[in-house]
């Protein structure tokens, strides 16, 4: 321990302090033994020049001391002012922590309402899914039905879109253009057609302008017979995307229809052959020849209107309009008619109606037979 300096009764003296503990002694083991031991002081000289230089090193101390004082004085007040302000800023800290946390308790209630609305839209889109999947499987049906009746058909079918370009087709449709599964999407302009004097990109071109429906009997360059008919492709919105080119094969029934009326043409018998609206669709030479009518001026016209409406008969109506619908067959009615230029006449009528499968009126084949009265 460095030595301790008294000043007692005008003497300086100098102790060394030694502190030892008791460790081995029993009762006072702890506690702490105190000793002082006395060092020779200096001349009393050296005792006036050392107080002297202690006074003064004292005195350095003191300002030294003071000095630092008032460093520390200075740090403990900015240090005082620092921590003040820090306190604030965790008050204010504390305060947006305080609000965050309102804020935070606010976002998770409402990420719990979201939660429950994301729970009620997952169970809508789920059943929004189990709706689209029944859809689809029934679009599929759908497609699968279409698909083997477009196949199937016997009828030659185009579907068009708004520029004329190739959608599908029926496989028939090949009888009529060169088609290929790789002319899907291709112009119909490209394509050309069998079809004899008919223009089939300008009629599909007028439907889409008219939007009327087109019909004409057509022929190809292989000798058969088509009835066209284009229409409009409508969605299910009503909204005209192209149009519907069909081509139902009556080539048989043309067949027939020439011999039908070779055979007409042959029997010496006058004969008329009426749509169901009493238009003349044809006679032979023999009404022609017996009734001084002109063959070709005859056809189209309406029954009552032949020969200058002389066929307009009261008892000829009754046959056609009441008789004849009710009954499909009519033998020997007889008609007594005054004719211009020769004078009355006698008439028997053999009248046969004839039920068209694919006309929604019939056919009336209309046999005269005049007799003396």
């Amino acid at each position: 321990m460095p030595g301790l300096s008294l000043e007692t009764e005008g003497q300086n003296i100098t102790l060394d302090l030694i502190v030892k503990p008791f460790q081995d002694v029993v009762g006072v083991r702890g506690l702490l033994m105190v000793t002082f031991l006395e060092t020779p002081t200096k001349t009393k000289a050296k005792s006036k020049g050392s107080k002297a230089a202690v006074s003064q090193e004292k005195s350095k101390n003191i300002k030294e001391l003071e000095r630092e004082l008032l460093l520390a004085r200075t740090n403990l007040q900015l240090t005082s002012e620092e921590y003040e302000a820090a306190i604030e800023d965790l008050k204010s800290t504390n305060e947006e922590l305080q609000s965050t946390n309102e804020e935070l308790q606010s976002t998770n209630e409402e990420l719990e309402t979201s939660k429950e609305e994301l729970q009620s839209l997952n169970e809508e889109s789920t059943t929004v899914n189990s709706e689209l999947q029944t859809t689809v499987s029934e679009l599929n049906t759908i497609n699968d039905d279409m698909s083997n009746l477009m196949d199937s058909t016997e009828i030659a079918m185009l579907f068009l879109d708004k520029d004329l370009h190739i959608r599908r087709f029926t496989p028939r449709a090949k009888d009529i253009l060169p088609l290929t599964l790789k002319d899907i999407e291709r112009p119909i302009q490209d394509l050309a057609s069998s079809l004899l004097e008919i223009d089939l990109v300008a009629a599909c071109q007028g439907v889409l302008e008219t939007l009327l429906p087109f019909e004409t009997p057509a022929a190809t360059k292989q000798g058969r017979h088509y009835l066209l008919r284009i229409r409009p492709y409508r969605t299910s919105n009503n909204v005209i995307d192209g149009v519907v080119v069909t081509f139902e094969d009556f080539t048989d029934l043309k067949i027939l229809e020439l011999y039908a009326e070779s055979v007409i043409a042959t029997i010496r018998q006058p004969l008329l052959v009426l749509n169901g609206g009493l238009q003349v669709i044809s006679l032979n030479q023999s009404f022609s020849r017996v009734f001084n009518c002109d063959l070709e001026a005859s056809v189209g016209k309406h029954i009552y209107q032949l020969m200058g409406g002389q066929w307009d008969m009261p008892a000829l109506r009754k046959l056609l309009e009441e008789i004849l619908p009710e009954k499909s067959t009519l033998e020997d009615f007889r008609i007594e008619h005054d004719f211009d230029g020769t004078g009355k006449r006698t008439l028997i009528l053999n009248a046969r109606r004839l039920e068209q499968a694919n006309e929604t009126q019939p056919l009336i084949l209309l046999a005269v037979e005049e007799v003396q009265p």
